[in-house]
This record gives C-alpha cells, sequence and structure tokens, in this order.
C-alpha cells in the first residue's frame, strides 16, 4: 500500500455499535454513571463495529456469539452517531437517546470527565447543564463544539456525536436477563 494512501476515512454517516461498561464516578460534582464513546471511561466489552444502516446493526446484534447479553447494571450496548454528518438520527422504538458527546472522528473522547481543564469559560455553563449521563443536549452540544473551536483552535476539530442505547428486543430481553453473564470483577 503506497504511503499516501489515507486508507479507510470515516464520512460521518456510520453507526457504531457495541457493549460498553458503565463509567461509575466517585466525584460528587459528576453523575454517578457516566456513559460515554469514550473507552477510556466506558471501556468496549464487546468491541466497537460500523454498521451502514439500522439493519445492519441489527444484524450485528443477532451475528451469534459477537454481543453476548450485557451484565445488568454494569454494561449496556451503545450506539452513536455523527450528529452533524448524518443524514437524520435514528429513530427506533429499541433506541433511548442518551444525549449528545464530543469527539473527532477518531473517537479519542472529549467528555466532560476525559477533559475537565477544557472545559472552561463559557464552556464551563455549559458543563454545568449536563444531562444524567454526564452529556450534553443537542444544542449545547453544537455551542460547545463552536466555543472549542475559538478557545482551542487547531486541536478542537470536534464533531457531535448522538449517543443511543439499544434496549432488548422484546421477545429476547427475558432470555438475555436469565443467560447474561455474571462479569463483576473483569
Amino acid at each position: 500500500m503506497p504511503d499516501d494512501d489515507p486508507g479507510w476515512v470515516p464520512n460521518g454517516h456510520e453507526l457504531w455499535v457495541g457493549t460498553r461498561a458503565t463509567g461509575p464516578t466517585d466525584d460528587p460534582g459528576r453523575p454517578r454513571e457516566v456513559r460515554t464513546m469514550d473507552q477510556s471511561v466506558n471501556p468496549p466489552v464487546a468491541g466497537d463495529y460500523m454498521a451502514g444502516s439500522l439493519d445492519e446493526v441489527w444484524e450485528l446484534l443477532d451475528w451469534p456469539g459477537m454481543f453476548p447479553p450485557p451484565a445488568h447494571g454494569r454494561e449496556y450496548r451503545l450506539l452513536y452517531v455523527d450528529a452533524l454528518a448524518a443524514a437524520g438520527l435514528p429513530d427506533h422504538p429499541r433506541l433511548r437517546r442518551l444525549g449528545y458527546d464530543l469527539s473527532n472522528h477518531d473517537h479519542p473522547g472529549c467528555s466532560l470527565l476525559q477533559e475537565p481543564g477544557m472545559w472552561v469559560g463559557e464552556l464551563a455553563a455549559v458543563a454545568a447543564r449536563a444531562g444524567k449521563y454526564g452529556l450534553l443536549e443537542y444544542e449545547d452540544a453544537v455551542r460547545a463544539r463552536t466555543l472549542f473551536q475559538k478557545a482551542w483552535p487547531g486541536i478542537a476539530g470536534f464533531t457531535v456525536w448522538a449517543l443511543y442505547e439499544i434496549l432488548p428486543d422484546v421477545g429476547t430481553a427475558a432470555a438475555e436477563l436469565d443467560t447474561a453473564p455474571d462479569r463483576e470483577g473483569t
């Protein structure tokens, strides 16, 4: 492969899906449970896979052995998509919107917990409005992106990501709860 070949570059229309560990925090000023695409806060339990559509997401979830049932209360299935590039955000009864996060397309994360020193000045007011899981509402995420670009030029090439929890399929939810592994301590 030639050195100048950029390889695969995300176009923003991809859906990303995986099972993540919940991110607890002991900081009294932060939510008790954090949910973000940032892998240092919510580490992957069952990978991060790209899908081109919701149909592909359901196919991935149905693939034998690819996604074991999440451990109740300690893991969840996460779907995230670039909210600025997507033609439309997913809408499905099995998707519960958690909120919006900021990051570049390499996903190294700019959650409120990961980079708290960057959330200063006007950004601190936006951060103070973070919701239950440490995520922002869409308007605040877009505002934060604009403020980051002004405050940190050259390093703040963020986009806004919409994060969803993938809820169990009604037909398989009871079976998953009965067979969910106990991953405590792992």
